[in-house]
């Protein structure tokens, strides 16, 4: 009689083995569900063996049928949605090796299917909090979208061993077509870091074309500048980096009374830079002078900054270059003037524009990958506008655009050693949720909360709470965080599991929320929690742990 082997977190269907051993494929994981296709062939008395961490459930299928409707719910005559469930099980005596797949882990290997195992002891997915609130996520995914994922957390997931990093890698490994790229969060500088790739996908880096004529692009001030300093950068590759006539990389300028700023490439190929302090009164251009020196359809950084005030009763004005956008090489000498200034507040009448200025003025033809716009200098000041092109959009539907390369997931990972909400992330939530596509925001927090449960700790989760979802405008997870054990306070231990508690009926409030229970798949692994708690702190995930923790998101994006 054959058996059908199926991952327990629902995401692999991997084969029917017939009465002499041949493996007959039934589910192709591109299908990306937990609601499995049976042929009619295994139609008669067949037996499904499911593995839900450490053992397994036999059910028969007979006519469109199962016999263990607690464990496998009908849906029509070939498609049966799996449930696992713990609880009284029953091991096999024995089991068939599977061969390994390009997804590798969390697949059954020899060893594992042998033990009725899962590789990396994955829990059982009844018991792991699954979440309806990733369904944006992977429905962004299944159809292509660039889009982006917020962490708001603790050291249990900062590193590159640990369930985020690792959570990442398995996206990318998931959608190869994807450009998948980590930021993590610099407590020390305050900003996130450069991207590190995870994944380039197949056609190269996301871009917004534009031909240069009848209309740029733009897109809508959420927020506006402060008045006081700019630091403008712009990753592009101009068709021609000496044009024929002025042309715009990047404003804030439309008519008299709307005018705020001008970031321009002059015929000699000299960055030139503008502004105005009341709207209408434009400032004497500041050119580079020196040529940015790039190559017509190259691809660089440029980058213009505006100190209002240089502490001598001057401002000066400075231009970059880069082919990184890390290194920087000014280019020109620094443009000083007597007197302070300041910068025009337009609000949110005037569109931030790339490649032109106006609507349909100054044009400039060449690809758009990247734009930054800050009120002060330097990296510690958060983005003001989302940055990849894909959050530009034509203003005018005759704009000649062209949109090419991959898609593009970013995952910021917004992760403090010793973070906790009152302490670091409240303070800076306008920093750790920056502007851009979020589909999913999560925030991992209770280990660092001290002594807080019940109607306090309440109260800071869901204040905290609220500031991320007016940031990130998209659907929020809490994560119920890994078990506390010895040498972690008898106090401490009994406070944090109290946390999990209000988590999980905070997560079932309102619309929008979710909840990741890793708490409960460590409680129900059957190891013993000093194999996935660090002995020597009580707190932290060992590799195992994060493995653990890692397919909890697995499995909630899964059953999405």
């Amino acid at each position: 009689m054959p058996r059908i082997v199926i991952d327990a977190r629902g995401s692999f269907f991997l084969s029917a083995l017939s009465a002499d051993g041949t493996a007959v494929p039934v589910y192709d994981d591109s299908n990306h569900g937990a609601v499995l296709t049976l042929p009619a062939s295994l139609d008669g008395g067949r037996t499904l063996w499911v593995t839900d961490g450490y053992s397994a459930v036999d059910a028969t299928f007979t006519s469109g049928s199962w016999s263990r409707t607690d464990r496998l719910s009908f849906v029509n005559s070939t498609d049966i949605a799996v449930q696992l469930n713990s609880a009284d099980v029953d091991q096999p005596g024995a089991a068939t090796a599977l061969p390994s797949t390009p997804f590798g882990r969390g697949l059954l290997t020899p060893t594992d299917a042998a033990a009725a195992r899962v590789l990396l002891g994955a829990a059982s997915a009844a018991s792991i909090g699954l979440s309806p609130a990733l369904a944006p996520l992977r429905a962004a995914l299944d159809a292509g979208a660039d889009c982006s994922m917020v962490l708001v957390g603790d050291s249990t997931g900062n590193n590159t061993d640990e369930w985020f990093y690792l959570f990442a890698q398995w996206l990318a490994d998931r959608y190869p077509n994807y450009t998948v790229e980590h930021r993590l969060w610099n407590d020390t500088n305050k900003c996130y870091d450069r991207p590190t790739n995870i994944q380039t996908g197949p056609n190269g880096a996301s871009y917004l074309g534009l031909g240069g004529s009848l209309n740029d692009a733009s897109q809508d001030v959420i927020t506006d500048l402060s008045g006081g300093d700019l630091d403008l950068r712009v990753k592009l590759a101009a068709a021609d980096w000496t044009p024929s006539a002025i042309s715009t990389i990047l404003a804030k300028f439309q008519n008299a009374g709307a005018r705020t700023f001008r970031f321009q490439l002059n015929t000699t190929g000299a960055l030139w830079f503008d502004w105005t302090t009341d709207g209408s009164t434009i400032q004497t251009t500041a050119s580079s002078v020196t040529a940015v020196g790039f190559t017509d359809g190259a691809t660089g950084w440029v980058r213009v900054t505006l100190d209002v005030d240089n502490g001598s009763t001057q401002h000066e004005i400075k231009f970059y270059k880069s082919t990184d956008g890390v290194t920087w090489t000014q280019v020109g000498s620094t443009v000083t003037r007597s007197g302070t200034t300041s910068v025009f507040q337009s609000g949110t009448n005037a569109a931030w524009e790339i490649g032109g200025r106006g609507g349909s003025g100054e044009l400039l033809a060449g690809r758009f990958y990247e734009v930054q716009i800050r009120s002060g200098i330097g990296d510690s000041f958060p983005l003001i506008a989302a940055p990849l092109a894909t959050a530009w959009y034509d203003s005018g539907s005759t704009t000649p655009s062209t949109r090419g390369g991959s898609p593009v997931l970013t995952l910021y990972n917004g992760s403090i050693s010793g973070g906790a909400i009152t302490a670091n992330f409240s303070p800076q939530v306008t920093k750790m949720v920056p502007p851009g596509r979020h589909v999913l925001a999560v925030i991992s927090t209770g280990h660092n909360e001290g002594m807080a449960w019940g109607p306090p700790w309440m109260k800071r989760f869901n204040d905290f709470a609220t500031l991320v979802a007016a940031r990130a405008s998209c659907p929020l997870v809490a994560v119920a965080q890994n078990p506390r054990i010895s040498p972690a306070t008898a106090q401490s231990i009994y406070a944090h599991k109290q946390r999990i508690g209000d988590l999980t009926g905070w997560a079932q409030q309102g619309v929008g929320r979710g909840l990741m229970n890793a708490y409960q798949a460590f409680v129900d692994d059957g190891r013993p929690l000093s194999d996935l708690v660090d002995a020597s702190d009580g707190i932290h995930p060992t590799s195992a742990g994060s493995l653990l923790w890692a397919s909890v998101v697995e499995s909630a994006f899964t059953a999405a």
